[in-house]
């Protein structure tokens, strides 16, 4: 299946990555439902351009799922996925150094003999304006004990922080839903796998996004610590020094 893409290619439509996102979930929709109501476009000049989900995503994981959850007695468990992204210059196709900010949330809910219970963790491309005192990998992953940032959440024994980030993948719309379906709905990723249309889509995006990704951190190998090239690999792993 030949993904080749020419990454300096105009694109003048910006529905473009609304096409490519509707696609995908229209091809994971024919398999499972997601609740899918749309996107939402904001153009905020000549050249930005941000696409968000109206409505979360909304799955049902598969009853194996249930096996890795915890307290006892789960019946079901729900995966509500959110996201937004902004693009510094959709005209091209060079996605990766054109995304300037990616926020994919996951809040998992689980109904039992206890009640509800909830889970949270996020994707996030972070560019911050200001000085961290915490190493800030600009791809991470963050997981959260109070996803729905309730005031008087009962947090027990449970400890809340922000760190640490750990360092990731990118994960956009496409590979992020993936991610989510091949862990909490393992049979139906499989079936996915044998979609031409899942399938063509996914190598896209890890093209566009993983590629530059790995070679961004096998600068880090370089001898020259100095060069621009060793400087954006640290940004992606602050972590190697």
């Amino acid at each position: 299946m030949n993904t080749n893409v020419n990454l300096n290619e105009p694109k003048k439509d910006i529905q473009f990555f609304k096409k490519d996102y509707e696609s995908f979930l229209t091809a994971v929709q024919s398999f499972v439902n997601c609740n899918f109501s749309g996107f939402k476009t904001t153009k905020s000049n000549s050249n930005s351009i941000s696409i968000e989900l109206y409505q979360p995503l909304t799955i049902l994981a598969e009853e194996v799922a249930l096996n890795h959850g915890r307290p006892k007695g789960i019946r079901n468990i729900e995966i509500l996925i959110n996201f937004r992204i902004t693009y510094n210059n959709y005209k091209y196709i060079d996605l990766f150094n054109n995304t300037t900010s990616s926020n994919l949330s996951i809040i998992v809910k689980s109904v039992g003999n206890s009640g509800s219970n909830y889970k949270g963790f996020h994707f996030d491309l972070d560019n911050p304006k200001s000085e961290q005192h915490q190493l800030h990998p600009k791809y991470h992953c963050q997981f959260l004990v109070n996803p729905q940032n309730i005031e008087t959440f009962d947090y027990g024994n449970v400890l809340q922080l922000d760190i640490p980030r750990f360092t990731h993948f990118p994960m956009e719309l496409i590979l992020g839903t993936s991610f989510i379906l091949a862990n909490f709905l393992p049979e139906t990723f499989s079936m996915l796998k044998e979609d031409r249309d899942f399938v063509k889509l996914q190598r896209k995006y890890q093209k566009h996004y993983w590629e530059p990704y790995i070679k961004s951190l096998q600068s880090l190998l370089s001898s020259d610590l100095n060069s621009n090239q060793f400087k954006a690999g640290q940004e992606l792993q602050p972590y190697w020094i």
